[in-house]
């Protein structure tokens, strides 16, 4: 049973909904957590009513991604039930999570993020440490603009594991905590430019990096009237889209740096 409810939450995670409610809808067929049928069958309707409200653009992005997170909770926290059947149990239980996004922070309490940092924590004590465990507590950190625990814990995962692309990146985010790029020093800029192309050379798919870098550029060479070297402004913004660009990723940068309709973001969204 357990291995098939982790599957299920890695599909989750994933978010492959579809093929999650299918697992889910086989294991209540077979007999097993018959209790919850009816929760996990209100949860999938609901799932379906938030997909038809976006798609006829009845909600927001914002608004789509608060419920959709508030509704993987949910079924998230009813797996913990079937897991372990009973459904006296209230508490969420992240230990399967191998990786942490920012869609699923989105929306969550202080408290509730906390508790997510305790829970890596406790990781560690217990002597996982591994890169991704480093990786969650840093990004969550970086969500609640904890800037410093979010470097070391970032830094930490790069030390562990020097081939995850995406730990440079949000490393160089957390660096430029969320400050204009003309508002900082030569060597700083360096370093956060630096940790950007090295994620590029590792994950050079990721369309979202290149749009980072550009913007950094454009924002500090450019409109301050200096040569933009290279790579250069318009080199990786084409570079960029050429790639497959997830929107998704793109709106979590204008997020996090609060740079929404930047002329550089714009391309990548047009």
């Amino acid at each position: 049973m357990t291995e098939d409810i982790n599957k299920i939450r890695k599909l989750f995670i994933q978010q492959d909904h579809e093929e999650a409610f299918k697992q889910i809808n086989f294991i209540l067929e077979s007999g097993r957590g018959a209790e919850l049928r009816n929760q996990f069958l209100q949860t999938q309707i609901r799932y379906e009513r938030i997909k038809k409200a976006r798609i006829e653009n009845q909600l927001s992005f914002d608004e789509a991604s608060r419920e959709s997170s508030k509704l993987d909770m949910a079924i998230l926290a009813l797996l913990d039930k079937l897991e372990k059947g009973s459904e006296g149990q209230e508490s969420r239980d992240f230990s399967h999570m191998e990786r942490v996004s920012f869609g699923e922070l989105k929306g969550l309490s202080r408290e509730k993020l906390l508790t997510y940092i305790q829970h890596f924590k406790n990781d560690i004590t217990n002597g996982n440490t591994s890169s991704e465990t480093y990786y969650c507590i840093g990004l969550v950190n970086l969500h609640l603009g904890l800037y410093d625990l979010a470097q070391n814990n970032l830094s930490k995962a790069i030390e562990i594991d020097p081939d995850e692309g995406r730990s440079y990146y949000f490393l160089a985010l957390a660096k430029l905590q969320r400050r204009r790029p003309s508002n900082l020093i030569m060597p700083e800029l360096k370093e956060i430019e630096q940790l950007v192309l090295a994620g590029i050379s590792l994950s050079p798919s990721k369309a979202v990096f290149y749009c980072f870098l550009a913007y950094l550029k454009y924002e500090y060479y450019l409109m301050n009237g200096m040569s933009d070297g290279k790579p250069g402004v318009n080199e990786l913004v084409n570079s960029g889209k050429s790639k497959s660009i997830d929107s998704t990723e793109i709106e979590r940068l204008e997020e996090i740096q609060g740079i929404h309709n930047h002329i550089i973001v714009n391309y990548f969204k047009g």
